[in-house]
């Protein structure tokens, strides 16, 4: 019996004209994808860094109560000319004050508050975001010397609200230049307390967080209204120094860790030439002062009364005559707590 022979059956391949057009169909998808991702994950960080300030706004107003709003702390280093960071002031047996702890270790030791504390706002705004065991951390290690043994923790700690995460995810940066700590690394914050117009030099501002020797401010003295006085921005950095390969690299105004005294790293001004806020630097230089964000629109504002807007980066530059005589910008009576000027909702949009 002969058998009819089957035809041969090729199975046709893709041809090269065929494969580029379906990769050119690919790219154009992901040409138009990619934005919209990208978007809808900037959306989200705006949204989560606004809840980083509406959480440490909680802090901030459950902090004053009856008393006055938190304080920045003090002088940076110990003692003033530096390089050694100033320890935390623990209230017990030695006076008020007092930059050491009476026995450090003693768990009936507490750390001091408002103007009796040299650490900074943010350290002092612990004990109201859940964060109470570290802020009283007197637990000691072997080294180095017990008078600073106790802060190490709290140093090198870092605390998710304080970072924005359109800038970066929590990160350490390191300090060597400490001879009682030895090499460090510290954790730090992408915010700031507003100093108001006035420089962040020690000397009393218009702003709501003062030096912790001087005069502290009450809810009666923020005579422009608490929802539209600022207590808290972001503060604006260069983000080229937090690219990959540079993550955790000190800058100007991010060197000293969270915990700091009055100074860039933990509080910022609105005085000229920071009038307005700013997107993040791309120089590689720094940034030393002022407000600012790594958004695309604008910078998160967390206000007296605990609200938080977004001050759009288009803000009118322009100063204006304000009842205590000052030529302000729209930003700067944010600041400032009595200028008796009138911000309106549409004009930080």
């Amino acid at each position: 019996m002969n058998r009819v022979p089957r035809p041969h059956c090729r199975r046709r391949g893709f041809t090269l004209v065929e494969l580029l057009v379906v990769m050119a169909i690919i790219v154009i998808l992901l040409a138009l994808l990619l934005p919209a991702i990208q978007r809808v994950r900037e959306q989200y960080n705006v949204a989560a860094c606004a809840n980083n300030l509406r959480q440490m706004g909680v802090a901030f107003i459950s902090a004053a109560g009856e008393k006055p709003f938190p304080m920045g702390g003090g002088d940076l280093f110990y003692p003033s000319a530096g390089p050694n960071l100033m320890p935390r002031t623990w209230a017990g047996s030695l006076p008020q004050g007092s930059p050491f702890p009476g026995f450090p270790g003693n768990p009936s030791m507490v750390p001091a508050t408002r103007q009796n504390q040299t650490w900074g706002l943010f350290y002092q705004l612990l004990p109201y975001i859940d964060q109470d065991p570290l802020f009283r951390n007197n637990n000691l290690t072997p080294n180095p010397s017990p008078v600073y043994a106790q802060d190490l923790q709290v140093r090198q700690t870092t605390v998710a609200i304080y970072y924005c995460p359109s800038r970066r995810s929590p990160q350490t940066i390191p300090y060597t230049a400490d001879s009682n700590l030895g090499p460090i690394n510290q954790g730090t914050t992408d915010y700031a307390g507003s100093t108001g117009t006035v420089a962040n030099t020690g000397t009393q501002t218009n702003g709501l967080i003062q030096y912790r020797t001087l005069a502290p401010v009450l809810i009666r003295d923020v005579n422009d209204g608490a929802s539209y006085t600022m207590a808290v921005s972001e503060k604006r950095m260069d983000s080229l120094l937090l690219s990959t390969g540079l993550v955790g690299t000190p800058q100007p105004g991010d060197q000293y860790g969270y915990v700091a005294g009055y100074c860039s790293d933990t509080v910022r001004t609105t005085a000229a030439p920071y009038s307005i806020p700013q997107r993040d630097d791309t120089t590689g230089v720094g940034v030393l002062d002022g407000f600012g964000s790594a958004h695309t629109f604008g910078v998160n504002v967390l206000f007296a009364d605990g609200s938080v807007r977004m001050v759009s980066f288009e803000v009118d530059p322009t100063p204006r005559n304000t009842p205590v005589g000052l030529p302000l910008t729209v930003f700067q009576m944010l600041s400032h707590r009595a200028d008796g000027g009138t911000v309106k909702a549409t004009d930080i949009e």
